[in-house]
């Protein structure tokens, strides 16, 4: 269920969700630590998938708690044949994506039922 504010807690903006336990805030200086974060994994390790994942074929993959949707993003064009879906709790991602992905504003620890059992070839979280 939804508040219809959000929650402030010290001057940090966090997601509107009642009962969800989820700790940290959704505002700007959060949503610029998470891109940090991704741009950091992405130069250690040289890429942002790092399961392989193979280019040629079609693969259905999910991000559970995309965040800023910086990691769907650049999988969507990294495997520009597979199509990427990020969920989160806050509608913070942005509108103009690659085709093959998409943002939906959920609470992945309730509303999986969208998706049947085994669809997807691949899930990320970190």
């Amino acid at each position: 269920m939804y508040h219809k504010k959000k929650r402030t807690d010290h001057e940090c903006r966090f997601h509107g969700l009642i009962d969800n336990p989820y700790p940290f805030p959704n505002d700007d200086e959060e949503l610029v630590r998470l891109d940090e974060l991704q741009f950091i994994v992405r130069a250690v390790y040289g890429r942002t998938v790092l399961v392989p994942l193979n280019r040629a074929s079609s693969t259905l993959i999910f991000d559970s708690g995309t965040g800023t949707g910086r990691w769907v993003i650049e999988a969507a064009l990294q495997f520009p044949k597979s199509y990427v879906i990020g969920m989160d709790i806050s509608p913070v991602q942005p509108t103009d994506v690659p085709e093959n992905c998409e943002f939906r504003c959920g609470d992945v620890t309730d509303c999986l039922g969208d998706f049947d059992a085994g669809s997807f070839d691949f899930v990320h979280s970190r």
